[in-house]
């Protein structure tokens, strides 16, 4: 299986045609002002749209929902956010793993010296 990012359509442009008044076809509609084929992405999954950005030879116009549209932006977000909360995680763990090393060290000590 192909692992493929999930497309950035944050930047797409609105194209000014609408929709319903143009021509069907067998993939979606097609557009007279610029002679492409159109996709409905609607009711698509973000695995589909990501996987016709990625293999088509051709541009790839479509129509798609507002929140597919804002998905990406999103997404990239909550990674950002993802990542710092790991890098506390760690660091904290890191810091605690050490501090309790610390402890069991000073009760080695202590109990070496006592027995002594």
């Amino acid at each position: 299986m192909n692992n493929i990012a999930k497309i950035n359509l944050s930047n797409i442009k609105k194209c000014d045609q609408y929709w319903e008044n143009m021509p069907e076809n067998k993939k979606g509609r097609f557009c007279l002002k610029c002679n492409n084929t159109i996709i409905d992405f609607r009711k698509s999954t973000d695995a589909e749209i990501d996987q016709t950005h990625a293999f088509s030879e051709h541009k790839v116009c479509g129509l798609y929902r507002k929140e597919q549209l804002e998905f990406s932006s999103k997404s990239i977000e909550k990674r950002k956010r993802t990542s710092w909360k790991t890098i506390y995680i760690e660091v904290f763990s890191f810091l605690s793993l050490h501090h309790y090393s610390q402890e069991k060290k000073q009760k080695l000590m202590s109990n070496k010296l006592i027995r002594s």
